[in-house]
């Protein structure tokens, strides 16, 4: 096929003056923005209370009543972003202002934006005329890595030593100190800070898997020593559970804000555009006087997502619908061997595949038709669209054998399948999701590389293209041209770049399967440790092999966090339910009889939900390192922006 190419760019300058307009952060430059500080103001306490060696002699000042004070490090400057302004001195940010990535950040949001305020309102979607869309390699050092050379990507490659190591990932994990950078500074630098808080929150999950793995490793143990799974102490080892995932998401949400800061991310809502779908009313906003483009009818708007989720909600019943005709089927030869349930469990897991691809084209259907304003409201919209129904979807079949079915002689038998179905789905879902990451991408490749030698082999035969065009192609351009050109034809042959959405769904789901019947099989831990190592390491390989993404900004793994919380919750109530209804132990702790049993569960859980708020209350969202580094930020917008605004509107009027 003939492809016409079109490559976008705007001026430097032109990028600067909507990053004014827009009011979008950037990093300063620690030594001039103390400089100026001091020039700029006298109240300026902490740029005249720094130490900053090219600057001072002394790293103590001398306080008038109280005597000598050591007068604060340099670094606590480091990752301090302040709102682009042309009007003040450039030298005080960073230089380069607009690097690879910010730059095609801008030019993203100049093509989105509407075009009544300025920009191109272009789509980003495949359509019959627009076949690959994607963001060119920094060719400033001519490949991704720097070495001089295109890059050879490998599995091999990735999973060295370094790889297992999370200090690799994270780099030094503190705000002030940037001497060593880790793989998501690379990551975010290249590929944006969307992607970026994806393998953070994923390493972070690596990492906090082993202290679980070592309760699920002791509590198997028991399993098997005795030859049950209600084991004593099995509510101990619900309640540690349920701390665990607590706390790992607790803490997670202090890693998210102190990376937000490092990345200047804290304000990215305030300068978010509509994206290019959304149709609404121009008003003047009475927070800024600027025309922007507002949701035209609510009520509106509020019926559509009511809409879309009566259809998720008549999806989710297609699936039991589905899941209930696999257990009739099941049921009809109940007398066969084992390897006939084991069949059903992946008959199952495929189904959950089959319709979870379907329901995926149907969502973002319905979240484009529901008109969101926000790049951030459509993501967070169509991940709950996705994640309910790939809850329902793929957990059902559990809920269904633990609480439903009544073929069963005993207790142990049900829950010995329950442990054999969730075994199955863990199993296949991961041969399949990894199988697709891998072996899909790579034999659309392959089967692209075929097709254009094919071609070029035929041209060539029929003398439509010899070796003396394709010299004088090559000598009209420049070496830089003859590079973008390359550029664009290897990326044209790749597979787009994995979906973050789907990607981030695979982990919640595996850690559902973890945490939701942790009394089945304590051993999950260690399984989704192993699969997710496999699973980091194949999607940065697929991030690195497929067309490079346009580096979109993000303030975190937004509504995920919600949703993993809620997970915790309902942890709470089906562990419990399995040990109250579907084992002896609490009936004899407290006695045979149904009225107690219900007592028990809901106390139980009452009890155990309230440990999970005094924990999530407990542990603040932001460290105190986080803290104060944003107070730090507020005071350099303040005297390094505002002041300097107010001084030269006073000097004009003047």
């Amino acid at each position: 096929k003939d492809y016409y190419l079109a490559i976008i760019s705007v001026s430097d300058e032109i990028a600067l003056e909507w990053l004014d307009s827009v009011d979008r952060s950037v990093p300063i430059d620690p030594v001039m923005a103390i400089q100026a500080g001091r020039a700029g103001s006298k109240e300026f306490d902490l740029a005249h209370h720094t130490f900053c060696p090219e600057l001072d002699k002394d790293d103590a000042v001398e306080v008038q009543g109280i005597g000598t004070l050591q007068k604060l490090q340099p670094s606590r400057w480091n990752n301090i972003h302040i709102p682009y302004d042309t009007s003040l001195e450039q030298n005080i940010y960073q230089q380069p202002i607009l690097n690879d990535r910010l730059y095609l950040n801008v030019v993203y949001d100049m093509l989105i934006n509407d075009a009544k305020l300025g920009g191109a309102q272009f789509v980003f979607a495949k359509t019959k005329s627009l076949k690959f869309c994607f963001a060119l390699n920094d060719y400033s050092l001519g490949d991704r890595d720097g070495d001089g050379q295109r890059d050879t990507v490998s599995l091999s490659k990735i999973y060295n030593a370094q790889f297992f190591l999370p200090s690799a990932w994270f780099g030094v994990d503190t705000i002030e100190d940037d001497t060593r950078q880790g793989t998501i500074d690379s990551i975010r630098e290249y590929y944006g800070e969307g992607i970026a808080f994806y393998f953070l929150f994923t390493v972070h999950y690596i990492r906090c898997l082993y202290p679980m793995l070592i309760v699920g490793v002791i509590w198997f143990i028991a399993q098997m020593a005795t030859g049950t799974i209600a084991v004593r102490g099995s509510m101990l080892g619900v309640l540690l559970a349920i701390v665990w995932t607590t706390v790992m998401l607790e803490y997670y949400a202090r890693l998210e804000a102190r990376w937000r800061f490092k990345f200047g991310m804290d304000s990215y809502s305030d300068s978010e555009i509509p994206q290019p779908l959304f149709h609404g009313n121009y008003v003047i906003s009475p927070e800024s006087g600027m025309v922007v483009e507002t949701i035209s009818n609510w009520w509106i708007y509020f019926g559509k997502i009511v809409f879309s989720l009566s259809t998720m909600l008549l999806c989710m019943a297609v699936v039991i619908a589905c899941v209930v005709s696999i257990w009739i089927l099941k049921n009809a030869k109940k007398n066969d061997p084992p390897t006939w349930s084991i069949f059903i469990g992946v008959l199952n897991a495929v189904e959950i595949q089959i319709l979870n691809a379907l329901y995926t084209k149907l969502a973002v259907m319905l979240n484009g038709w529901e008109n969101h304003r926000l790049q951030f409201d459509y993501y967070n919209h169509l991940v709950i669209k996705r994640i309910c129904f790939i809850v329902v979807n793929s957990f059902n079949s559990l809920f269904y054998i633990a609480f439903y079915e009544d073929d069963f002689e005993s207790d142990d038998d049900r829950l010995n399948a329950v442990r054999i179905q969730l075994l199955t789905l863990f199993i296949t879902a991961i041969l399949i999701q990894n199988s697709m990451e891998i072996g899909i991408p790579w034999l659309v490749y392959w089967v692209k590389q075929k097709l254009q030698a094919r071609k070029m082999a035929k041209e060539k035969e029929q003398g439509l293209l010899t070796e003396a065009d394709e010299e004088a192609q090559h000598a009209e351009r420049t070496q830089d041209e003859q590079m973008v050109f390359n550029d664009i034809k290897s990326q044209m042959e790749r597979s787009p770049t994995p979906s973050l959405l789907d990607n981030m769904a695979e982990v919640v789901i595996l850690h559902g399967y973890i945490i939701l019947f942790v009394v089945i099989f304590p051993l999950m831990p260690l399984l989704c440790l192993i699969n997710n190592y496999f699973e980091i390491g194949i999607d940065y390989y697929n991030l690195r092999v497929s067309q490079r993404p346009i580096p979109f900004s993000s303030n975190g793994i937004g509504v995920w966090k919600q949703v993993l919380a809620l997970f915790n919750i309902v942890a709470v109530f089906s562990n419990m339910a399995l040990l109250t209804f579907r084992t002896s132990l609490v009936s004899q702790l407290i006695g045979e009889g149904s009225t107690r049993s219900l007592i028990f569960y809901f106390l139980a859980c009452i009890i155990l939900i309230g440990f999970q708020l005094i924990l999530r209350n407990g542990i603040d969202d932001a460290s105190e390192e986080t803290k104060y580094a944003r107070k730090r930020q507020e005071q350099c917008e303040k005297y390094l922006v505002r002041a300097t605004v107010k001084q030269q509107a006073k000097a004009s009027n003047a």
